[in-house]
């Protein structure tokens, strides 16, 4: 019998033997394998004491395979620990995508990824997206957190664009209202001319110049100014401010924000 070293390649060498992947690839119909490291890691622990384990020193593909063994043992607390250590992980691989968004919404964004990633680990029957966050835990939290931004980020458009259509319905006689801020913040004939085209727009189009902003950074600017009304500085400390939230001095704000109305304008005039 050949006695030689395994291969980088070769299956761990352990009385354990690790339950393989069963789905495929939906574009190439390749089955899912778990990388060597990995597989080695799941091995390694799978012959101590789930006692001894340690989950900060395990990877995230590890550990959300030793959740599933455990499950059926019905030990609580172990599987406690580890989903808190992968919702810390979590938490951290979508605080990048949430760059930009308030502290309430950037934790809203990672408990609402945490919640669709728990409920793959925990699934009843395995499916491609459950398989594959035992090949790359990153990029399925990292693909979940992007689809949760867009959401975000949708539904501030939809409300940014209702609420520039309303003022055009109850804030015309007065110039109240968004469209009146908007006005109010520049002078220029072009952003009056912007103005009075919002005015005559159905929302959807009006969402569609909102849209045309492409920094998600610009974009919540002009949502927490002109929406919820937050100045760009102020004197008092109490007060929110775009330059304390995204760290930035006035007059950087004031280019995001002359950068967002200059693309929202070229948006109109496309769509008219």
């Amino acid at each position: 019998m050949d006695q030689s070293s395994p291969t980088t390649t070769d299956p761990p060498l352990s009385a354990v033997r690790v339950s393989p992947l069963t789905q495929t690839a939906k574009k190439t119909g390749d089955l899912y394998v778990r990388h060597t490291d990995v597989e080695a890691e799941i091995a390694e622990a799978l012959e101590k004491d789930p006692a001894t384990w340690t989950p900060k020193t395990l990877k995230s593909e590890t550990l959300v395979h030793l959740v599933r063994w455990v499950r059926p043992k019905n030990d609580v607390e172990l599987i406690g620990k580890f989903i808190r250590e992968l919702g810390r992980r979590i938490a951290r691989i979508a605080k990048d995508v949430a760059s930009g968004l308030s502290k309430s919404e950037a934790e809203e964004l990672a408990a609402d990824v945490a919640a669709k990633v728990n409920c793959l680990i925990f699934a009843s029957a395995p499916s491609s997206q459950s398989d594959f966050l035992e090949v790359s835990f990153r990029y399925c939290v990292k693909r979940h957190s992007l689809k949760e931004r867009d959401k975000v980020d949708e539904r501030k458009l939809h409300v940014l664009a209702e609420s520039f259509f309303g003022s055009a319905q109850s804030g015309a006689e007065h110039g109240d209202g968004i469209l009146g801020s908007l006005a109010d913040s520049a002078t220029t004939p072009e952003d009056l001319a912007m103005e009075a085209e919002l005015k005559r727009l159905a929302p959807e189009r009006v969402q569609r110049a909102l849209a045309a902003i492409t920094s998600p950074l610009h974009r919540d600017a002009v949502i927490l100014h002109f929406l919820k009304d937050w100045p760009i500085k102020s004197n008092d400390p109490q007060i929110p401010t775009l330059s304390t939230h995204f760290g930035m001095s006035r007059r950087q704000i004031q280019n995001w924000i002359n950068a967002a109305k200059e693309e929202m304008r070229t948006a109109l005039g496309e769509a008219t």
